[in-house]
């Protein structure tokens, strides 16, 4: 949800939404899927499911965005970018191997120190869980 509203701007409305249980009862997320207009007038298609791993693809009136394993990118990622007409450009950018999760530390670290501020807010937490 974060990444589309930060791709997207701030959503309209939801058009439809689906979740998948992990197991009959345990009342745990498998997979979603949601439709969402966003405030640029364009149309969203999101899924994710734990089992095939943390992949993202939005779908656009005037392309589509796909990114491939953004929790773990260090091990393999992939962005494509398909402007419709046209052909996809894709990218792969692995810095300096760090993880996210290093990354995510030291952004924490600096704005606990005052030197950057923190990049998500508590207001973004809150927009994506009125979204979810």
């Amino acid at each position: 949800v974060d990444v589309a509203r930060l791709l997207l701007g701030e959503p309209r409305r939801v058009i439809s939404a689906n979740a998948s249980e992990d197991a009959p009862g345990s009342k745990a997320d498998y997979a979603m899927q949601a439709e969402v207009e966003f405030e640029r007038g364009v149309a969203s298609l999101r899924s994710s499911s734990l089992s095939f791993g943390f992949n993202l693809k939005l779908r656009c009136s005037d392309g589509s965005v796909a990114v491939t394993n953004f929790l773990f990118p260090w091990i393999y990622h992939k962005l494509v970018i398909h402007k419709y007409g046209e052909s996809a450009l894709s990218e792969q950018l692995y810095g300096d191997g760090e993880t996210t999760f290093e990354l995510q530390l030291s952004a924490f670290a600096d704005a606990v120190r005052g030197t950057a501020p923190f990049p998500t807010t508590p207001d973004d937490a809150v927009a994506n869980m009125r979204l979810i």
